[in-house]
């Protein structure tokens, strides 16, 4: 293969490794975000439960709230959960693609190395083939000199 279709595929499977980093630093966001908001509905569970925990005498309209509350947070979290392992399964096959893509980036220049290699090996037989012969004029005769 010739070093300018290999270079433009090299300039292809560049975009396409910045399209997967891309990709990556979107799920590690959205990772780092599932995390956070886990976080803050384990904070209002914990800060729930200690206020059933220490005593303090609560309203019936305020226990119901809390209850329904508690019930809506535990099915949030086993929402983030899905939605966490999810992601993580984006992730790795992100960064699964990123690696091979990464490994036929560097064969690709390899291969590229090679063919620039060759290229100029051949052009450099062609110019000392094709050097003109030098004439040079001794003694009223003209003599090639190869």
């Amino acid at each position: 293969m010739n070093p300018q279709a290999l270079a433009k595929l090299d300039l292809l499977a560049a975009a396409k490794e910045a399209a997967l980093l891309d990709s990556l630093n979107r799920h590690n966001a959205a990772l780092q975000r599932y995390a956070a908001q886990r976080e803050v509905l384990a904070s209002y569970q914990e800060r729930l439960g200690s206020l059933w925990r220490g005593g303090a005498v609560v309203r019936a309209a305020d226990a119901i709230r809390a209850g329904q509350f508690s019930n809506h947070a535990e099915a949030a979290v086993s929402q983030l959960i899905q939605a966490l392992a999810a992601e993580q399964a984006k992730q790795t096959e992100c960064v699964a693609a990123l690696a091979e893509l990464r490994a036929r980036r560097r064969l690709l220049q390899e291969r590229l190395d090679s063919a620039m290699r060759l290229e100029k090996t051949i052009a450099e037989e062609r110019a000392a083939r094709d050097l003109p012969h030098l004439a040079r004029n001794i003694h009223g005769k003209t003599e090639t000199i190869a």
